[in-house]
């Protein structure tokens, strides 16, 4: 039960974070485009970590704005 109320605790800041990830991140992608794919994943999810964002925040929006390009 406790695990349950720290998910639901836990929840909107990480929500809040995602968001301020993403945005970051949007704004660095265009300085990475002339990279390779992979590489440019790479610099990305350096860029964010040096920011503080947990690794699985990383992930997810390195995923989600390279696949969409």
């Amino acid at each position: 039960m406790s695990a349950l109320i720290d998910a639901a605790l836990a929840g909107p800041a990480s929500d809040e974070a995602l968001e301020r990830a993403r945005a970051i991140a949007r704004r660095r992608l265009p300085a990475l485009q002339r990279t390779r794919p992979e590489r440019a994943a790479a610099r990305l999810s350096d860029h964010l970590l040096r920011r503080g964002y947990p690794a699985s925040i990383v992930a997810r929006v390195v995923r989600e704005l390279l696949e969409t390009g």
